[in-house]
């Protein structure tokens, strides 16, 4: 359908929701918005809030007695989405939630045949040409203001790092609209218009058409990542995806149909806009095609932009001071997709550390100097769905600053003097007193005195020694 001015086949039969939870507990609440009681729902779980993105339905033209109706619905729409890529390989990434409010009578106002019904978001059904329906609601306080105020209550943005409300309307035929809330007859193509539709929402992908959809003047609508009016093969922003054999523009005939290139017609006008592929769930609501893969790219980098790859880290603290060589070990907990694994580098001070590429990694302080060190895990997920990636988002980054201050002492200059007397000089650092030990054979020490460094260091000379053929010295600190 049509995307709003202010503006998911490659299907498996086994559908997994990662770690889901079945429809649990319901908080019902009456609302502070002085409208009718809502019941809000967790459907599925994949992980923490702060770092999953959550899909909302909402429930439009339902009536009191129409809760499981509606929650039936709602599985349906979770599962065509979880069923479909790249919406499978990463549903790990996603939540799910419902946000039931009665509504008086069921449906959507229909002006066209003057229908008016009392719903609780004064959703509108039109007709565009013939066929399938263009379903809004008012961007006033009226519609959008209550979906706003329900997420606002139900899902605050300091405990919810992304939240995309979707709007499962109670009408017995298809259609929907895809703007800042998506939405979606609760029809018998609830799935594949809600994965049209979706696109829209979500990432800012554009129709296909190329025809007027009459409801919506599209002139004035800019490019999206899936149109374009580019015909320069180097300046075509999805050009990482058209072989150097593929014509372009690209005719639009079979031996064309499975190749991405530069095909015209798009955005509602038959020529003079281009599309990536001959067909494409963007182009073709009903047809069962999958997205091209110009679009499944940008479905994937819209993922990335929302949530991170590292959902945890540790140590907690971005900054550490090591006082004493015992190694430190430090991870990171990575937000998995469904059947390929996440690459991780470990980094010290720019540089990669050779074969340190778990999700663990040791920093040992007796292995370095004194100072401060940059230590750094940098995941990607190297999937052959992104070939463009020119923001980076497909890369997340963990950094700790680790000052190595462990106390140092050190015997350096020593010289003989005459007389069985020799010098020599103890260098330390986070030390102030220390032990002078000695030893004939490295087995059996004694201490010969305490001393204190005095700026940074402390002159030792012996007394005289007779009848001793060799003697080795250390300092020890705390003394002993």
């Amino acid at each position: 359908m049509a995307t709003l001015p202010a503006m998911l086949k490659r299907g498996r039969h086994l559908i997994r929701l990662v770690g889901c939870c079945a429809t649990m507990g319901v908080l019902a609440l009456g609302s502070s918005l002085g409208l009718a009681q809502t019941n809000f729902y967790t459907l599925a779980t994949n992980g923490p809030a702060s770092n999953r993105m959550a899909i909302v339905f909402l429930a439009e033209g339902y009536t009191t007695n129409q809760t499981n109706l509606f929650l039936n619905k709602c599985t349906n729409a979770m599962n065509a989405l979880v069923g479909a890529e790249p919406f499978q390989e990463f549903q790990s990434f996603f939540n799910f939630y419902a946000l039931f409010v009665p509504s008086v009578e069921f449906g959507s106002d229909r002006p066209q045949i003057g229908q008016t019904r009392n719903t609780y978001f004064n959703s509108q059904y039109q007709i565009e040409n013939g066929s399938a329906g263009y379903i809004t609601i008012p961007t006033n306080s009226t519609g959008q203001g209550k979906v706003d105020g329900l997420l606002a209550s139900y899902l605050p943005t300091n405990q919810f790092r992304f939240r995309l409300p979707v709007m499962l309307v109670n009408e017995p035929e298809n259609g929907g609209s895809g703007g800042q809330t998506c939405i979606v007859a609760a029809y018998l193509s609830l799935g594949t218009y809600l994965l049209h539709e979706l696109a829209h929402s979500f990432a800012g992908l554009g129709d296909e058409y190329d025809d007027s959809v009459g409801l919506t003047d599209a002139s004035s609508f800019g490019e999206e990542p899936n149109t374009t009016q580019q015909t320069n093969r180097n300046l075509i922003k999805w050009n990482a995806w058209i072989s150097t054999n593929t014509p372009v523009p690209t005719p639009d005939d079979p031996t064309n149909a499975s190749v991405v290139g530069l095909f015209e017609g798009a955005h509602y006008s038959p020529t003079n806009w281009y599309r990536p592929k001959a067909s494409c769930r963007m182009r073709y609501v009903l047809s069962g095609f999958e997205y091209c893969e110009v679009c499944r790219e940008t479905l994937v980098k819209t993922f990335y932009s929302k949530v991170r790859a590292i959902d945890a880290a540790s140590p907690a603290n971005s900054a550490l001071t090591l006082a004493t060589t015992q190694a430190v070990t430090f991870n990171v907990s990575l937000l998995q997709p469904f059947t390929h694994a996440l690459s991780v580098q470990w980094q010290t001070n720019g540089i990669n550390v050779l074969g340190a590429t778990n999700t663990t990694f040791m920093f040992d302080p007796a292995s370095v100097t004194n100072g401060t060190y940059s230590l750094r895990a940098i995941v990607h997920d190297d999937t052959a769905w992104v070939r463009n990636d020119p923001a980076g988002l497909l890369f997340s980054t963990n950094s700790w600053n680790v000052t190595v201050a462990v106390p140092q002492l050190w015997l350096e200059s020593s010289q003989a003097l005459g007389g069985g007397q020799f010098r020599f000089t103890v260098r330390g650092s986070g030390v102030t007193n220390f032990s002078i030990k000695a030893s004939t054979n490295l087995t059996g020490w004694s201490s010969i005195s305490t001393n204190a460094l005095g700026g940074g260091q402390f002159n030792f000379t012996n007394g005289g020694l007779t009848n001793i053929p060799q003697r080795f010295y250390r300092a020890v600190s705390p003394p002993q």
